[in-house]
């Protein structure tokens, strides 16, 4: 069977994951025959993280530092729980947030702090692109 043409979708977080606000489109595209990846919610629970953390270093923030960082254990902990069930499902993990920040670096400073980052970070990644074993 021909594999069938890859399109992704990112950008604004509830546009992108919310069907009624972004008119069914993964429903739609699939329904032309297009396979959809749509960027995780994940992506950006892991970048307002980061970005927590970062602020906290920059501006001595303690208690800030101490909270970010403890979420941010609790989170990975609970991603790991929950994905060890779906291994045959995800072929591979996402890169983490520094590295989309680095790709996507020389296109839009990370002090922006926009979710156009991901957008250009993730997609530069390549790690959306690739296909499941079928």
């Amino acid at each position: 069977m021909p594999k069938k043409p890859l399109v992704g979708i990112n950008g604004e977080i509830y546009l992108r994951s919310n069907k009624f606000s972004n008119g069914d489109l993964v429903r739609k595209c699939e329904e032309v025959g297009l396979e959809v990846v749509v960027s995780s919610i994940a992506e950006w629970v892991n970048f307002a993280s980061y970005t927590t953390v970062k602020e906290a270093l920059e501006y001595r923030k303690v208690g800030q530092l101490m909270d970010g960082f403890i979420r941010k254990v609790v989170r990975e902990h609970d991603e790991r729980s929950i994905a060890k069930h779906y291994r045959e499902m995800l072929p591979e993990k996402e890169p983490c947030t520094k590295e989309i920040l680095a790709r996507s670096a020389p296109y839009l400073p990370s002090q922006c702090r926009s979710e156009a980052l991901l957008s250009i970070g993730g997609e530069l990644s390549g790690w959306r692109v690739h296909r499941s074993p079928e």
